[in-house]
């Protein structure tokens, strides 16, 4: 089954795939798939800790593996305000 995800569904705003134009559709076996994803969490790591840029697939499988772990949560959840998981701030805004 094969699900458009849009950049709204990740709730993440990320100015190359907005130029890019948004998420295409990504099947589930993609997404799925062990081997794509350790090749994806690595090249993530090495965007992280050694600055090297992310490959725009790579974006795109990140952010749909997000939104369809956010909209898992959402159905079992609903909606978390997580403003009451954090302290209150001690400065003054």
């Amino acid at each position: 089954m094969t699900k458009t995800i849009t950049i709204a569904d990740t709730g993440i705003e990320d100015p190359i795939l907005q130029a890019w134009g948004g998420l295409t559709d990504i099947s589930d076996a993609v997404l799925d798939d062990s081997a794509i994803e350790a090749i994806d969490a690595e090249a993530v790591r090495r965007f992280s800790e050694l600055g090297e840029p992310l490959e725009i697939a790579v974006r795109v499988r990140v952010y749909a593996r997000v939104a369809r772990t956010r909209e898992e949560i959402f159905r079992k959840h609903g909606y978390v305000d997580l403003s009451k998981f954090r302290r209150p701030s001690t400065v003054d805004e």
